[in-house]
């Protein structure tokens, strides 16, 4: 039965990282906390050869560009659904104008009313 520790010890050798990495890495991550509390993008990566530490650094750039790609994708979305609502409100306003206007000359002036107030809902700045 292996202990805990010994567990540790073998997966923390299996990484074959060295103190002086780790210390790179964690100047590294709090320069990229302040950078991503500032709204900023990531520092560039450290000059670390092949190993963890890099490949740690590489994975967090990638999340940060799929985090951006989504933004951007996110923000082109809104903008062709505002597009899109104030080409609707023309066209669902006349509508809505033309119903109250057959609901008068078919004497029901309260359903024209009705119809009026919900299309006032309906404005899109």
């Amino acid at each position: 039965m292996t202990t805990m520790a010994q567990e540790q010890k073998s997966s923390v050798s299996s990484l074959n990282i060295t103190l002086g990495e780790l210390v790179v890495f964690i100047n590294w991550m709090q320069l990229a906390q302040r950078a991503l509390e500032q709204g900023r993008c990531l520092p560039e990566a450290p000059n670390l050869g092949p190993g963890e530490i890099r490949k740690w650094v590489e994975l967090i750039h990638k999340q940060e560009e799929v985090i951006q790609r989504r933004e951007a994708s996110q923000r082109a979305l809104e903008g062709n659904l505002a597009a899109q609502e104030k080409q609707l409100a023309p066209a669902l306003s006349m509508m809505c104008e033309n119903l109250a206007t057959l609901y008068e000359s078919l004497g029901h002036t309260d359903k024209a009313q009705a119809v009026r107030s919900k299309a006032s809902g309906f404005q899109v700045d």
